[in-house]
């Protein structure tokens, strides 16, 4: 038996702190394997140092998992980029922990896991001559292949044929045994992040508890690093499963839980059996229910009445876009009229929507981003938040990578563990902005992202986190904001001269 430490890294609370469920179920499996686990949260910590230091006095490992989340924000105007702030947490665990085995893993290492490795591993550009500060890296479904990992790594056998695992070899050479992103997801041991973090915390400052019913995207967005991180095959969870896990954690006091499949409401029929066992448990009486991933295809008025009765309060309707010809080259799948439908069908059941929209990708033009703008202002009820963001992230392996090698606006030696963004070639940038800020001003419930990556929203979600407000509280936002907007402006070049790499293209992969 090994006693295994798992750091959650991630610390972005803007707009809400995410609970480090990986971390959990990483150590929750390890535990069912006979390991002793434990997870420390850094989301709340002010001094990680510290933190280590006193975890490692209690609790010293015989290997150490580190969670990374995010390489960036994914936002062109204030882009945010994580790796030097996870490279900072590494440094202070390889000092703190000496020669223990460092293993990094998370929903970036999926993405960047050779370029991850070149910096932090062994012979690593960060390394400065020492020791490196991962010693391997593990990517794809990883929380049942942990515990057979750390096994093999404490008997000093070879790992290289476990799936997932990206290392260097004993010639230098790094290799990454990729991973099919096939294996069943039925028979997860249970996160029990209750167990592992103070659920409490979260509370307050809007956390949600996660829920997945399946994992892997039938759609193939040309942006999306879906994909990469959990594969186009549907796995599914059953439905008894997931609704015990729920039951277990309002029993120790959660409330507030969000499904974070990559679209919840497809295929709908999976949706409805999860909406009917939580009615037939009573559950929705216990707790509030939310989709962060909701889009128009299959959705119907019936099944959003039936969500509305299992207790969802409350859905982030990815749309992207209400311009059929912008959504047909993001291959979204639905058009306009399916996004004029699921506006209605929402007021109408009563349940309250974060739009998410995403503007100026490849081919967009001012008429599409009218299109776009005309339906927010006229469709979406103003009780509706919309969250907007600008440009596009390029991730390794999407349709718009792709796109953008074959049209030659995108160099295959590119560095993309740096944040790298297209913008329409077709959209003036300086138009574009000051209409962008023009129309926010005139709808209030309408949030840029550049505004939304500020920290002055942390700062007032604190302050209303301990007056008597229900959930969600963003609806106070327009009303903050018909009295003057908290957030800093935006540079009138944010767009034509931003701090990173920016290609223009017409290519949608």
């Amino acid at each position: 038996m090994a006693r295994i430490l798992l750091v959650a890294t991630n610390r972005e609370r803007t707009p809400f702190p995410v609970m480090p469920v990986g971390a959990a179920l990483v150590a929750a499996h390890a535990e069912r394997e006979g390991h002793e686990a434990r997870v420390l949260d850094l989301m709340f910590e002010e001094d990680v140092g510290k933190a280590l230091a006193r975890t490692l006095r209690t609790f010293p490992p015989d290997l150490i998992g580190v969670s990374m989340r995010n390489i960036d924000n994914s936002d062109l105007i204030e882009t945010k980029y994580y790796v030097p702030e996870v490279e900072a947490v590494l440094r202070e665990v390889r000092q703190a922990a000496g020669a223990v085995p460092v293993v990094l893993g998370g929903a970036a290492t999926s993405i960047e896991p050779e370029a991850l490795l070149a910096l932090w591993g062994p012979g690593g550009r960060a390394s400065q001559n020492g020791p490196p500060l991962v010693d391997l890296i593990l990517t794809g479904d990883s929380e049942k292949v942990f515990p057979r990992l750390a096994e093999r790594l404490l008997l000093g056998q070879d790992v290289s044929d476990l799936p997932g695992v990206c290392r260097r070899e004993p010639d230098g050479a790094l290799s990454w045994n990729r991973v099919g992103l096939s294996e069943p997801v039925d028979g997860l041991a249970d996160a029990g992040l209750f167990r592992f973090t103070d659920i409490s915390r979260y509370e307050r400052a809007e956390g949600v508890y996660p829920i997945q019913s399946r994992r892997g995207c039938a759609f193939t967005c040309t942006y999306c690093t879906y994909g990469s991180l959990e594969g186009l095959r549907m796995r599914f969870r059953a439905v008894g499963e997931v609704v015990d896990e729920i039951e277990r954690a309002v029993d120790a006091g959660v409330a507030h839980f969000e499904f974070v499949d990559a679209v919840f409401s497809h295929p709908p029929a999976h949706a409805r059996a999860i909406c009917l066992e939580l009615i037939a448990r009573g559950l929705g009486e216990k707790a509030v229910f939310t989709a962060s991933g909701f889009n128009p295809v299959g959705v119907t008025e019936d099944l959003l009445a039936l969500m509305r009765k299992a207790g969802f309060r409350t859905v982030s309707a990815t749309v992207e876009g209400a311009s059929t010809a912008m959504l047909q080259r993001l291959r979204k799948g639905f058009d306009a009229r399916d996004v004029e439908n699921l506006a209605r069908w929402l007021r109408n059941q009563g349940v309250l929507a974060i739009w998410i929209f995403l503007i100026g990708s490849p081919g967009e033009t001012r008429e599409t981003v009218e299109e776009t703008f005309e339906f927010i202002a006229k469709k979406i009820p103003k009780n509706h938040l919309v969250y907007i963001t600008n440009g596009v992230r390029v991730y390794r392996g999407t349709g718009l990578h792709r796109a953008l090698l074959a049209e030659g606006s995108l160099s295959p030696s590119q560095n993309l563990l740096e944040p790298f963004f297209v913008f329409s070639s077709t959209l003036p940038r300086d138009w574009y902005l000051s209409r962008l800020i023009e129309f926010s001003r005139e709808n209030p419930n309408v949030v840029n992202s550049f505004e939304a990556g500020q920290s002055v929203v942390e700062t007032l979600s604190r302050a209303v986190s301990w007056l008597p407000f229900p959930r969600p509280r963003w609806r106070l936002l327009p009303a903050i904001r018909r009295i003057g907007s908290p957030f800093r402006a935006a540079r009138k070049d944010a767009l034509t001269a931003p701090p990173w790499p920016v290609v223009l293209s017409s290519s949608h992969g």
